[in-house]
């Protein structure tokens, strides 16, 4: 089965070295390619300015944003591909995280409740994004912009 035409990308630092080599491997272990583009933030800039950064190098249809943390059976890209149609704008995905229990239950993320998803302009750690047209939004893929549904309590 071939690839989706898809970049990953990750925003790391180097006391996580020991967990972007876990992602380096769950990667080259897919069934299909990934291609990859990674930096290690050593000037601090923080991952919203990194992750930017390497979102306007990304030149295929979707990009594809994951943390140094996050951990990937080897046919999760294959099963991502078939959902990757020109219908969605965004596939969430869900990965294993190192380590089991650090921030999911049984080495997977959990699932943030609805109200949480209303409330907040927020995407997945593990989620493909179309970036082929962006007639509406930029490619800013982190940071806090104003959410046109987000109501006052």
């Amino acid at each position: 089965m071939a690839g989706a035409d898809l970049t990953v990308i990750t925003a790391t630092i180097p006391e996580r070295a020991d967990m972007l080599a876990d992602l380096h491997r769950c990667l080259e272990a897919q069934t299909v390619p990934v291609r990859w583009t990674c930096h290690l933030d050593r000037e601090r800039r923080g991952p919203a300015a990194v992750l930017n950064e390497l979102a306007e190098r990304v030149n295929t249809e979707w990009l594809f944003r994951c943390d140094d943390a996050d951990l990937f059976d080897p046919d999760h890209f294959a099963t991502l591909a078939p959902h990757l149609t020109d219908d969605r704008d965004i596939v969430w995905t869900w990965p294993r995280v190192d380590p089991p229990g650090w921030i999911g239950e049984h080495g997977l993320q959990v699932v943030l409740p609805i109200k949480t998803l209303r409330d907040r302009n927020w995407i997945a750690s593990a989620a493909a994004v179309r970036t082929l047209p962006l007639p509406v939004m930029s490619r800013t893929v982190s940071g806090r912009m104003p959410s046109p549904l987000r109501t006052k309590e």
